[in-house]
């Protein structure tokens, strides 16, 4: 599609609750195996000038575990000194890190955020408890949950404007997390509904505003979470669908809840983690018995990622089982191993061609403008 073309479509597209841009798969991907601190790694979000925030162990028995930037695979630990914990979870476009750190001689978690590499201690609920943060959107609103003062087993799904936690509402116990928030402050998670016969009971769910809706279970499920949510409102993470507790990927559409299923019929479980702009969704996906695979769902079907590496990628013996994120350029961060170098961690795949320059921009622009409408239509109501 052209560049303008795309920009008027997505002008359109405004008046509406959802983005339905068309963007094909490519035909093969670059694997870029991330560099570590001494240990394993994991990647858990990608923003969109390709900035990668996660976590990497200082050594192979997997002992400490600090928050890391990767930039152009150069890997940069965002913990303080002495520190044995930590995990970056969310980066904005700006490049904000959402996350949680334990300072040095504390067992204590803290929801943080960095600027220009530098943390901030989020406020507990509770003073004296413990607070993770997920996701963080371009205006730098943060949510994760915290720790109540009462009682203090119970942690709440929670919203920071600044380093001030706001308790956002649930359905029934106050209890459950809150994991990604988009620029019309739209955030998902989920909710502990109350007492059950089925536990867990906790459901994905939407809040805007002080307005929250269950946005429900797969048909003979008792859970779900909802763990990421684009600009057009449309929501992935995981839902029960029978009672030995196996999940499916779930995608939370304008009112439509979608099973987004398994690859192979010997596959029980998958898992939605992330949908960028595009409507591209990435997790992983049982195979077989003792066998998962990373994945991505496009235009209503669903991938092993291990199909695109290319030649000598998948020559080497890589094995990609997990995707945790995805941005609008359509680059993936994931993990995989490879047996016979005896490497475990993370990864970023790069899809070849990228996105044209211009075209990139217009959308970005079409987007905003999206967002624009929506924040000023919340303004009215």
């Amino acid at each position: 599609m052209k560049a303008k073309s795309l920009i008027v479509a997505l002008l359109a597209l405004g008046g509406l609750h959802s983005i339905n841009v068309q963007a094909a798969l490519p035909t093969t991907y670059e694997f870029t195996f991330l560099e570590t601190l001494g240990g394993p790694t994991e990647p858990f979000s990608i923003n969109n000038a390709s900035q990668i925030v996660g976590y990497s162990y200082t050594d192979l028995q997997a002992t400490t575990s600090l928050p890391v930037l990767w930039e152009n695979n150069t890997i940069t630990n965002l913990s303080v000194p002495g520190a044995r914990y930590g995990r970056g979870f969310g980066i904005n476009n700006s490049g904000q890190i959402a996350g949680a750190m334990a300072l040095p001689g504390e067992f204590t978690s803290y929801a943080v955020v960095w600027n220009n590499k530098t943390p901030t201690l989020l406020d507990h609920l509770n003073e004296g408890g413990n607070s993770q943060a997920w996701g963080i959107n371009d205006s730098g609103q943060v949510v994760g949950w915290s720790s109540l003062p009462d009682p203090d087993t119970l942690e709440a799904p929670v919203i920071w404007n600044g380093t001030t936690p706001t308790q956002l509402p649930t359905l029934g116990i106050p209890e459950g997390e809150a994991r990604a928030i988009n620029n019309s402050g739209q955030i998902t998670g989920a909710s502990n509904l109350g007492p059950s016969t089925n536990e867990p009971n906790f459901h994905a769910m939407l809040w805007q505003g002080n307005t929250i809706t269950d946005l429900g279970v797969l048909p003979g499920g008792s859970y779900s979470i909802g763990l990421s949510i684009n600009e057009a409102g449309h929501v992935v993470g995981m839902s029960s669908f029978d009672d030995t507790g196996m999940e499916h990927g779930v995608l939370w559409a304008d009112g439509v809840m979608t099973d987004l299923g398994t690859l192979g019929s010997a596959g029980n479980f998958s898992s939605a983690w992330d949908i960028n702009n595009l409507g591209q969704i990435v997790g992983y996906s049982q195979t077989g018995p003792g066998q998962v695979v990373a994945t991505i769902w496009d235009e209503g079907q669903l991938y092993d990622l291990n199909s695109f590496l290319d030649a000598s990628t998948a020559k080497a013996g890589w094995v990609l089982t997990g995707a945790l994120s995805i941005n609008d350029l359509g680059q993936i961060v994931g993990f995989g191993y490879n047996s016979s170098m005896r490497l475990q961690g993370g990864f970023l795949l790069t899809p070849t061609p990228i996105p044209e320059p211009e075209t990139y921009a217009m959308l970005m622009a079409g987007l905003g403008v999206l967002g624009f409408v929506k924040r000023r239509r919340k303004a009215a109501s």
